[in-house]
Parts: structure tokens; sequence; C-alpha cells
């Protein structure tokens, strides 16, 4: 037998002629930094949206950490949405 039964899979695939079982649903925790993919994700928008809101500054400032990695803060973004939430609260009671 080949050292493949020693392995542990987590999706419910057959590893060593047994079935193992699917891994919790629950939600993974949110990154401390996002990628325009998870920042578009959130936003529900295109990331060529996230590109063009961030050079027009309507959103929070991405950290450079490298020459192609950007990245956002989820804090600084979280408090982008919260704002954005409290805006759209005062315009209905306006109404």
């Amino acid at each position: 037998m080949s050292s493949n039964t020693s392995q542990h899979a987590t999706d419910g695939r057959n590893v060593g002629g047994k079935r193992t079982p699917r891994v919790s649903s629950e939600p993974l925790p949110t990154p401390q930094l996002l990628t325009v993919r998870d920042l578009a994700g959130l936003l529900r928008i295109h990331p060529r949206s996230v590109w063009r809101m961030a050079t027009m500054g309507k959103i929070p400032a991405a950290l450079c950490l490298g020459p192609k990695t950007i990245r956002w803060r989820a804090s600084d973004i979280n408090a982008y949405v919260a704002k954005l939430a409290g805006h759209a609260d005062e315009e209905v009671r306006r109404d």
C-alpha cells in the first residue's frame, strides 16, 4: 500500500478507501488585508470599478506592499461601508 492512506481529506473525497467527512460550512474569518477581488466581492462591484473608485479617492487608500501587491485594510473598508450605510439611512429619514 502507498503512503497515501495516511492523508486526510476534508471535502468528502475517498482517501485510502474511506469516505471522509466534509468540513464545517462556517464562514472563514475576514482577512486583515483585502485584495481587489475581495474588495470587489464585498462591495458587489467589478474589480475595475474598485480601481476607478480608488483613483478618484472614493474608497479608502490602498497599501502598496510591493511592486504588484496592493491591499486594503479590512478595518478601513468596514468603516467606509458603515459610513455609507449611515448616509443611506439619513437620506431615507429626510424623505
